[in-house]
């Protein structure tokens, strides 16, 4: 990848807002360099602008598109999920025959997908107000129904893209400790997957189409009524599920949801009402 387009993904990867100049500096080296991509570079690329929030021409914009179009076929499905999400983010006027080109491409790969790559497919698509097919939501809901009774059942969802968080160095960020560390990654995977959760229902509230199972409310309902999860979830991020559960039809597990949670949580002193707004 290109020294300039480079850089720019890993300040991207590290949430580090630079200066204007450098943004503009980074457009356009896109605009000179964008042929020499290859379509996964395009797609990181596209989420490093989307997470630093680079307002980029609508014409580069339709050059990276055209680059991931002409070869979307050879493309793993979590790459197009992510350029998928980045167009959304950027608020890009994505053409309906490339959603639908992406979609025929990932349908097969949802149920193997991390909770995180499923909320932001169904984020992309409720941001685009895009519906899709009754079948893809049945799919989504049974992916995410798996990450839920996974979460249960082992603190954990299946799937996981398996990110290890480090320093600049490559040192871990925890203790020294094996036992601190371990405590650590599981509060950061829990932590992390609660917010992709949280994600997922309120979009998947959106895009309507035929209910989820019930089971998945009730798996919600258990996984939030549990005090360690609880400790995760932000007042946000919990009106987020109750929404999209209303949304969903499950009026009475959403109603049951905040007369359940709202004790608990005062008594726990949680970040339900401190924590900061989901994104």
């Amino acid at each position: 990848m290109c020294v300039g387009v480079g850089v720019g993904v890993g300040v991207g990867v590290y949430r580090y807002l630079p200066s204007q100049s450098w943004l503009r500096a980074l457009t356009h080296s896109l605009q000179v360099q964008h042929l020499k991509l290859a379509p996964f570079q395009i797609a990181d690329v596209l989420w490093a602008v989307a997470e630093l929030r680079v307002p980029l021409p609508t014409s580069l914009t339709h050059k990276l598109i055209n680059g991931i179009t002409d070869q979307i076929a050879l493309l793993p499905a979590r790459t197009l999920a992510v350029a998928l999400y980045a167009l959304a983010r950027l608020r890009a006027q994505v053409p309906q025959p490339l959603i639908e080109l992406i979609l025929a491409e990932v349908q097969y790969e949802i149920d193997s997908m991390s909770l995180d790559t499923l909320a932001g497919i169904a984020w992309a698509l409720a941001a685009l107000k895009y519906r899709p097919s009754g079948q893809l939501l049945g799919r989504i809901d049974q992916a995410a129904l798996g990450h839920v009774r996974g979460m249960l059942g082992a603190g954990g969802g299946k799937g996981s893209d398996g990110v290890v968080v480090r320093g600049a160095s490559g040192g871990s960020l925890v203790g020294d400790k094996e036992e601190a560390s371990a405590g650590t990654r599981a509060t950061l995977q829990a932590t992390t997957q609660m917010e992709a959760l949280c994600r997922l229902v309120a979009a998947r509230g959106y895009l309507g189409g035929p209910p989820p199972p019930a089971a998945l409310g009730e798996a919600l309902l258990a996984l939030l009524s549990r005090p360690e999860v609880l400790a995760a979830v932000t007042a946000p991020q919990l009106l987020l599920v109750v929404r999209g559960l209303a949304s969903m039809g499950h009026v009475g597990t959403s109603g049951e949801l905040l007369e359940r949670l709202m004790p608990a949580a005062m008594q726990s002193r949680t970040t339900l009402f401190t924590g900061p707004a989901a994104s």
